[in-house]
């Protein structure tokens, strides 16, 4: 979730396929560019709009994402979460079906009093998975199989 740098590390790690969500046609479109750059394929840019969501937040479409499955590496970046601190948070609900048994979860930012929620409740609702907190000037999440 959220497009840039992290999208071409994990195309380049060897991924067979990589979905990444935008909210932004601008940074969407930056990524793209990116990818095309370093001829990379496999990699698709979604764009979904914030739109309001339940917990009084905004979120992406989440029509973006219906036919995501069995995903082994869901990055969470995104959306900007800086304003609010639940911004990030409907990925737990909206994705943790969708993970492969052996998916893990990366968090950036769990410094923040919101991510770090969002890193410990999705580590509780993975109990086959442990958390690990990597301390560094914002802060990241591992989230991964025992």
């Amino acid at each position: 979730l959220g497009s840039g740098v992290s999208t071409l590390v994990a195309a380049k790690s060897g991924a067979r396929k990589v979905i990444s969500i935008d909210n932004s046609e601008e940074f969407g479109g930056k990524t793209v560019t990116m990818i095309k750059d370093h001829k990379v394929r496999g990699v698709e840019v979604r764009i979904a709009p914030l739109q309001p969501y339940a917990n009084g937040s905004t979120w992406y479409d989440t029509s973006k994402i219906k036919d995501l499955k069995k995903i082994d590496l869901l990055i969470i970046d995104g959306p900007p979460g800086s304003k609010n601190p639940e911004a990030r948070y409907p990925a737990l609900a909206e994705l943790k079906d969708k993970l492969s048994a052996k998916a893990v979860v990366i968090i950036d930012d769990v410094h923040r009093e919101g991510e770090r929620k969002l890193a410990e409740d999705f580590a509780k609702a993975l109990p086959n998975h442990h958390l690990v907190i990597l301390d560094h000037e914002k802060g990241t999440a591992v989230i991964s199989p025992r």
